[in-house]
């Protein structure tokens, strides 16, 4: 069975949140942190969840200290060149800072609003 995620962390991103999709191929949990890998090498590194929620169809984490997005820049070549990693950490005043590496070097801080740390829609296929 394969199954596929459509994600967002804190309504921010990868891109526009639930607008990829990305087949999962491990899921480990190992001292408060949760790794995501998904095919072609992206991966999603979720610290200190809390309150998570997991069914057939989601994964909810409601918050998290640091959550990195690791994935290669959409329709380019991957190499290091166009691996970018998005790194989510919450602050102690209800926002969270993110930074980004990679070929647009962009950081920002911004209001969580109560907002989800993580979410993710599966879609299991044969």
């Amino acid at each position: 069975m394969k199954k596929y995620f459509t994600l967002g962390i804190w309504d921010c991103g990868p891109g526009r949140p639930f607008d990829n999709e990305y087949m999962l191929v491990d899921k480990s949990y190992k001292d408060d942190t949760i790794v995501l890998s998904f095919e072609d090498g992206e991966k999603c590194v979720i610290m200190n969840p809390i309150n998570i929620i997991e069914t057939d169809s989601c994964l909810r984490i409601e918050k998290a200290s640091k959550i990195l997005w690791s994935f290669y820049y959409y329709g380019k070549p991957k190499s290091d060149d166009t691996l970018i990693t998005i790194q989510y950490e919450l602050l102690d005043n209800g926002q969270i800072q993110i930074a980004e590496n990679g070929p647009f070097e962009n950081d920002q801080v911004i209001s969580i609003n109560n907002r989800i740390a993580f979410e993710a829609y599966i879609r299991t296929q044969m």
